[in-house]
């Protein structure tokens, strides 16, 4: 089920003219408010010292919440976003989209466009990263799965939690179970896997699709890949050179590598996966196995040259002779 929820505090000691399709609360000013807005802010880089002040003199609180089926939609979270730009027309002194863990400065919000798609993922997803694992949390804004990404690389772990949830936000993708995503030919591929979200908090809803606080599941990329080529052979030995350390590798593409001649040469590729937590000293397994001490041979039967790890032939599978030191 998709959720919103947002707080507003402003110098109101009376409701303020606010129109939304949104449940509306008002309340007096709470400490605790500004308290949370300021730690959140202070950890975002979001408000500057005199705004600051101005957040912890506030009188009044509204909260604006919402909740709804309907996955992929937008309609909601543009409510909400009108909501909000309302309420810093009318005085607010800070939001607090508490669903994304998301907070905002009044002067940065100004001439935010409410409909645009990149603009409503910016306000009510946040992208937080603990370790080498980085997670979306707000995806239920949008009634979609949040993300859960784990990389040794936390900057690439990051990345592809904010690339996967923006396509989904914004050019409607939908991933499908096992299968890879990749942000750019560059960066790091994972294979998706739905997982049930949790929550620490008892009072935060989980329903029967398995979901937590936004009570939709999450999409996690768990497994990545760490070697790919068009060749089977070298993409085997890389294989059994993990397998042999003990890691549980595994093979995607292998039947399809059997193309090669009828498409062309790079289009498809022979993958070598592992589980990210396991992907530094797989990587590292990798950069060993292409490495081996000796020199290129050539075949001799057709002549291809083969690297010094190569038992067989690449080309024709011929078995080659022994290789000679580099």
């Amino acid at each position: 089920m998709g959720r919103i929820i947002v707080t507003v505090g402003g110098p109101w000691s009376n409701p303020p003219r606010l129109q939304s399709p949104l449940e509306l609360a008002f309340g007096e000013g709470e400490p605790e408010f500004a308290r949370d807005v300021a730690a959140l802010g202070r950890r975002q880089g979001t408000f500057e010292p005199e705004e600051l002040a101005a957040l912890r003199r506030h009188v009044g609180i509204v909260q604006a919440s919402v909740e709804f089926d309907a996955p992929g939609s937008l309609a909601h979270a543009e409510a909400a976003a009108r909501f909000i730009l309302d309420s810093v027309a009318q005085g607010a002194v800070g939001v607090f989209v508490e669903t994304g863990m998301r907070v905002f400065a009044p002067l940065a919000l100004k001439g935010t466009p409410p409909a645009d798609p990149a603009t409503l993922l910016h306000l009510f997803v946040g992208i937080f990263a603990d370790g080498d694992r980085a997670y979306t949390e707000g995806m239920c804004a949008f009634d979609l799965p949040d993300v859960e990404v784990q990389h040794p690389d936390a900057a690439a772990a990051q990345a592809a939690a904010f690339g996967l949830a923006a396509r989904m936000v914004c050019d409607g993708y939908r991933p499908q179970e096992s299968e890879i995503y990749q942000n750019s030919l560059s960066a790091p591929a994972f294979r998706v896997t739905a997982a049930p979200a949790t929550t620490d908090d008892p009072e935060e809803p989980v329903n029967e699709r398995g979901g937590g606080a936004c009570g939709r599941r999450c999409w996690m990329a768990s497994e990545v890949v760490v070697f790919s080529s068009p060749w089977l052979a070298e993409a085997h030995l890389v294989h059994s050179v993990l397998l042999g350390e003990g890691l549980p590798a595994r093979l995607r593409n292998e039947l399809v590598s059997g193309l090669a001649g009828e498409v062309p040469f790079d289009a498809v590729r022979v993958e070598v996966l592992v589980p990210a937590e396991l992907a530094a000293q797989a990587l590292a397994l990798v950069q060993v196995a292409r490495q081996p001490e000796g020199a290129d041979r050539p075949c001799p039967t057709c002549g291809e040259s083969n690297g010094p790890a190569f038992e067989l032939c690449w080309q024709c599978g011929t078995e080659l002779p022994p290789a000679e030191p580099a």
